[in-house]
């Protein structure tokens, strides 16, 4: 298991997109889990492929901001899409 790696999106997780927002069903918790654009963003790098400073760093790119900018908004984003069961926990 690589350290940092966020995602990939546990089974049964489904994604729509219901007038340009992003919407997320984990059916391990029954919840539903609305999206914001930046939010978003963290989620679709949650792939199982990416390190914590991965994502970081792309969503500050995206965003044209600095990294530390973003940082504690990813970390929170990760936290609650493990909280609500859509990824697994992360191991920093």
């Amino acid at each position: 298991m690589l350290e940092n790696v966020v995602g990939p999106p546990l089974a049964g997780v489904t994604e729509q997109t219901v007038d340009g927002q992003s919407w997320l069903y984990a059916p391990s918790t029954e919840q539903a889990v609305i999206l914001n654009d930046s939010a978003t963003a963290v989620w679709r790098l949650a792939d199982g492929r990416h390190g914590i400073a991965t994502v970081c760093t792309l969503v500050a790119t995206a965003y044209c901001v600095p990294e530390l900018a973003v940082g504690a908004d990813v970390r929170s984003a990760i936290a609650a899409f493990v909280a609500a069961g859509l990824i697994p926990p992360v191991h920093e």
